[in-house]
């Protein structure tokens, strides 16, 4: 093709170029790459490194990381092809390596991440109910919702990250949401304090101060925790004992009303007549009412107990929530003194720097106040010089006129002697 095709065809239209050929456009329309995972619905026709900064990355060969990419994509009995991608979206900032020219690039070995999108609708009016019974014909049909009525939809996004093969340990479930939902409010007021520390910090406080206030503050939780484990001791203790007091005390009033029924049955039964019968009965009945009302007391004491075995466990999940908070606590403290002494150590080096500047600086004004006083030294003993030189030269001048006036002087009698 000669250069003036080349350019006829780069002027003319797709449909110029293909039509006369045979081909139609939507064989060569190739389809654009959009996001693997079923719940996200990013396109490359809608979004790109420019329009959001979304970058689409194909699978990896690697059959491992391969396998662990068609798992996060959450479709079952499916295989990736060659064009196959999934979004930036489903990846952390740290997996991505970024070049002086703008583009992106993943790191061996990284993972997307798994995002579940649930979406929950619901209308201003609930469905009306009529006030009948469980029957079909009581119950109204609920009204469906109309047109004009608006739909709330609540998005919840939960991102979870792929567990390494290396973690074998799994913490039971429930544990956080109990030590969340069993934190008392002290609980609040020292994360506020450590909220507080941050600010300190941030507003580069000095380091002495900050340990003091860190170490002051660890201080003030480790005794919270000694005092309510002591208070839980000492509750547990007291009404351990309490319970025993009135348990004993009810035991001895069961087992002294029981000696005086069998006296009063060993009464009745030595004493002949027909009213012997009359007055078991009614033994036997005060005997049954007291079993009763023993069995009733034994109920509630074991109700009791089980709700003071209940505190006595959430006093233990509480005061280990607070033992949690406290080593969490301390390892912020030590990152914190960790990050307090490198500044130090940066700020140490600076003023090290500085102080040779400034050392540096000194010394090129001192040499130049030097060279300034040599120069002016300099420029005077030149003009003294000068001016010396400049009398010698009218004194040199003055000699000359004069010896010059001399040998005329002296020449003139000799020419006249001569003309003579």
């Amino acid at each position: 093709m000669c250069q003036n095709e080349f350019y006829l065809v780069k002027s003319m239209s797709f449909r110029q170029i293909m039509v006369p050929y045979g081909l139609r456009r939507t064989k060569l329309c190739f389809k654009m790459p959009c996001c693997a995972i079923i719940t996200c619905h990013t396109k490359s026709q809608t979004s790109s490194i420019e329009r959001g900064g979304i970058s689409f990355h194909r699978f990896p060969k690697e059959p491992n990381a391969k396998e662990k990419w068609i798992d996060v994509t959450g479709r079952g009995n499916w295989m990736p092809t060659k064009n196959s991608t999934i979004c930036s979206k489903h990846f952390a900032e740290k997996d991505f390596i970024i070049k002086k020219s703008g583009y992106r690039y993943l790191k061996p070995g990284a993972i997307p991440r798994i995002k579940i999108v649930q979406i929950c609708s619901s209308y201003l009016s609930e469905p009306e109910q009529t006030q009948g019974g469980g029957g079909g014909e009581g119950v109204a049909p609920a009204s469906a919702p109309s047109e004009e009525q608006p739909t709330f939809v609540v998005v919840k996004i939960e991102t979870f990250e792929p567990i390494s093969a290396d973690a074998e340990t799994e913490q039971p479930e429930g544990t956080e949401k109990e030590a969340s939902a069993d934190k008392p409010v002290e609980n609040n007021q020292t994360e506020t304090k450590a909220g507080n520390t941050d600010d300190v910090i941030d507003n580069n406080a000095p380091a002495i101060k900050i340990e003091g206030d860190w170490q002051q503050r660890e201080k003030e939780l480790l005794e919270k925790i000694n005092e309510l484990e002591k208070v839980k001791s000492d509750t547990a203790e007291s009404g351990l004992r309490l319970e025993l007091k009135v348990k004993e005390e009810e035991i001895d009033l069961l087992k002294a009303r029981v000696k005086n029924l069998e006296t009063e049955l060993q009464a009745a039964l030595a004493k002949p007549g027909g009213k012997n019968q009359d007055i078991i009965n009614s033994i036997k009945l005060q005997h049954e009412e007291l079993l009763s009302k023993a069995r009733g007391m034994i109920f509630d004491k074991t109700k009791l107990v089980k709700n003071q075995e209940l505190q006595i466990e959430a006093l233990t999940t509480q005061v280990a929530s607070l033992k949690d908070i406290n080593q969490i606590t301390k390892d912020l403290l030590e990152i914190r003194n960790s990050e307090v002494k490198a500044m130090e150590d940066r700020f140490q080096a600076m003023e090290a720097r500085y102080k040779a500047e400034k050392e540096r600086y000194d010394l090129v004004l001192k040499r130049a106040q030097t060279s300034t006083t040599i120069n002016d030294d300099l420029k005077k003993e030149y003009e003294t010089q000068l001016a010396i030189f400049k009398e010698l030269r009218e004194k040199y001048e003055q000699r000359v006129k004069a010896l010059v006036a001399e040998n005329e002087r002296l020449k003139a009698p000799t020419q006249g002697g001569s003309s003579t």
